[in-house]
C-alpha cells in the first residue's frame, strides 16, 4: 500500500504506484484497513511511528521494521531495504546510478556555479521559510552537487528550516534561488513575498534566477526524488 492524506499522494511516485491501493492518514493509521490488506511486510519511516506500543500493534499484523529515520541517510535506507527484501543488487545499481548522474551533473554545473550561492525557499500558507542545508534538498544541492548555500542559509537555517522575514529577506542576495509552493492555498502569500518592493529588489530575481520547483519530490528523499532534483538543477542553471 501507498501512503495518501485523502487526495494527497506523492505524486512523482505515482508512475511507479499508479496500480497500489492508498492508505489514507488523514485520522493516523488506518489500522483496520492496514489488517484488510493482509501486507507481507510494514515499513515504518520514523522510529516515532513505532511508539506508544504501536510497533507492536503493527508487528501483530505482519513482520514491522522501524527505521530511525529513513529519510536523512537515503543510501543507507536502500541497503536495509535491499537486504529485507532479498534486492541488495538492485539497490546496489540505484546507488550507484544516482553517483554516476551527481557526477554528470557536476561536470555540466561547475563551469557556472563556480563561486555563485545558493538558497531554497519555501512559501507555506501562513509563511515563508529558509530551506535548510541538512534535509531534503540541502543535502543534494550542498553535498552532493557541491554547490555553494547563501551565507543566510549557513548562518541561520543550516540544522532545521526557519522563517524568513521581511526584515531578514534583503541580506538573501544568493545568486540563485529555487522556490517551493506548498499547494493552493499559499498562492497568496507567494503574491505577497513577489509583490513586495525587497523580493523584487533581490539580485536573483532581478537576474531572472528564480526557479520555482515542484514541492512534493522537492519535500522528500530518496533515489527518485533526489535524481529529479538533480535534473531540475542541470535544466534551470545551464538552460540559456
Amino acid at each position: 500500500m501507498q501512503w495518501a492524506l485523502g487526495d494527497l499522494v506523492q505524486e512523482y511516485l505515482q508512475p511507479h504506484l499508479k496500480d497500489v491501493p492508498r492508505l489514507d492518514f488523514t485520522d493516523g493509521v488506518n489500522m483496520e484497513a492496514l489488517i484488510q490488506a493482509n501486507p507481507d511486510l510494514i515499513v515504518l519511516y520514523t522510529k516515532n511511528l513505532a511508539e506508544n506500543g504501536t510497533y507492536e500493534q503493527f508487528s501483530k499484523i505482519a513482520p514491522t521494521y522501524a527505521f530511525d529515520d529513513a529519510t536523512v541517510d537515503w543510501r543507507g535506507t536502500l541497503h536495509i531495504l535491499g537486504q529485507m527484501l532479498n534486492k541488495t543488487d538492485t539497490a546496489e545499481k540505484a546507488i550507484q546510478h544516482y553517483d554516476q548522474k551527481v557526477a554528470e551533473a557536476k561536470e555540466k554545473l561547475q563551469p557556472i556555479t563556480n563561486g555563485k550561492t545558493f538558497a531554497v525557499i519555501r512559501i507555506k500558507p501562513k509563511e515563508v521559510l529558509l530551506m535548510d542545508g541538512t534535509y531534503y534538498s540541502g543535502p543534494v544541492l550542498y553535498q552532493d552537487l557541491g554547490l555553494q548555500p547563501h551565507k543566510l542559509v549557513r548562518e541561520l537555517a543550516w540544522e532545521y528550516h526557519k522563517p524568513l522575514s521581511l526584515e531578514v529577506l534583503p541580506e538573501l542576495d544568493a545568486d540563485y534561488i529555487f522556490l517551493l509552493v506548498q499547494g493552493e492555498a499559499a498562492k497568496v502569500k507567494v503574491k505577497e513575498l513577489t509583490d513586495s518592493s525587497i523580493w523584487k529588489g533581490l539580485p536573483a530575481v532581478k537576474n531572472g534566477h528564480v526557479f520555482e520547483v515542484d514541492n512534493t519530490y522537492w519535500m522528500a528523499s530518496g533515489a527518485i526524488a533526489n535524481e529529479m532534483k538533480i535534473d531540475d538543477v542541470v535544466k534551470y542553471i545551464t538552460s540559456p
